[in-house]
């Protein structure tokens, strides 16, 4: 099966992917918790887990942004799953699921434990806009792949030095994050082989951008935001 099925395989099409994340962790990976609050401990748990046991490489960052207020990318370098226990979909929901937690800093987690029964919050705090899939799966060359993320970089640059803003706080950050996400760049283009891409979803909308590509001896993740 190639890495394009596998994935059409685990996400599905329109609307489904979060459904199908929720269903598996409720009925699969936690199974066992009885409220919100428990299911979110439990999942940062289970999150750093698969961190120390799969992550080989991550850098996450944001610049100003294209059509939204800022365009976020989170790239990893993963190891892949073991030969013995190949399920994709349990694989690629595991990956992705890292990918979104490791944005949310102690505060957040800690305050998504302790109110998660108060305002009901685990069914809706994490997947409609990281998941949605509206715009279809599309097989990218390598080359077309760098090219498309350095474009992002390149038009954002354009829009802020047009106009920079008025807080002296986001122009110091920028001066950190435009190298970042250039650093990411040069991370991907000098490390990744030359294989397939496989891109969910399409820039300009308000769903998460996410592209996969499997390495003889890893796999590679990023993804990139740019919503309102």
């Amino acid at each position: 099966m190639t890495l394009k099925a596998k994935i059409k395989r685990a996400f599905g099409y329109g609307d489904n992917p979060q459904k199908k994340i929720m269903d598996f962790l409720l009925k699969k990976e936690l199974a066992g918790c009885k409220d919100d609050s428990t299911r979110w401990f439990r999942l940062f748990e289970k999150c750093e887990y698969w961190r120390k046991k799969y992550l080989l490489w991550e850098e996450r960052t944001y610049i100003d942004g294209i059509s939204g207020w800022n365009l976020s990318i989170a790239a990893y370098r993963l190891r892949l799953p073991e030969k013995r226990c190949k399920d994709w979909t349990k694989y690629l929901y595991h990956m992705t699921l890292l990918a979104v937690i490791s944005w949310k800093d102690t505060e957040s987690r800690n305050r998504a434990v302790e109110c998660g029964n108060e305002y009901n919050s685990f069914s809706i705090g994490l997947w409609a806009h990281d998941y949605f899939e509206e715009s279809g799966y599309t097989s990218l060359t390598r080359e077309q792949w760098l090219e498309e993320i350095t474009g992002f970089l390149k038009k954002s640059c354009t829009r802020y030095q047009g106009y920079h803003g008025n807080s002296p706080e986001y122009i110091e950050t920028m001066k950190v994050n435009y190298p970042k996400y250039k650093a990411v760049l040069e991370y991907l283009e000098q490390n990744t082989p030359n294989r397939e891409v496989v891109r969910m979803n399409k820039h300009g909308g308000d769903e998460t951008v996410w592209y996969f590509m499997k390495a003889q001896d890893c796999f590679y993740i990023v993804s990139i935001s740019d919503a309102m």
